[in-house]
């Protein structure tokens, strides 16, 4: 991985937004797979959607954290 020049890194630390605590999510991995394997019934417009054929528990680890973070 090359350098990033000191001026770029700047501005993208400029370009930062600070999520507050108040809006982290502090459920655990535990949890958020017990949601993912037993979902809830949907009642909002606001979904995103994903499939994989093999079921969560077959999926590799990197990709199960990826999906956990997208339902935190």
């Amino acid at each position: 991985m090359l350098p990033v020049p000191e001026a770029e890194f700047a501005q993208h630390l400029r370009t930062l937004n600070i999520v507050p605590l108040s809006h982290h999510d502090g459920r655990s991995d535990d949890e958020m797979i017990r949601i993912l394997c037993n979902p809830p019934a949907v009642f909002s417009e606001r979904n995103g959607w994903s499939f994989w054929d093999g079921g969560f528990t077959n999926m590799r680890p990197w990709s199960q954290g990826n999906v956990v973070g997208w339902v935190r």
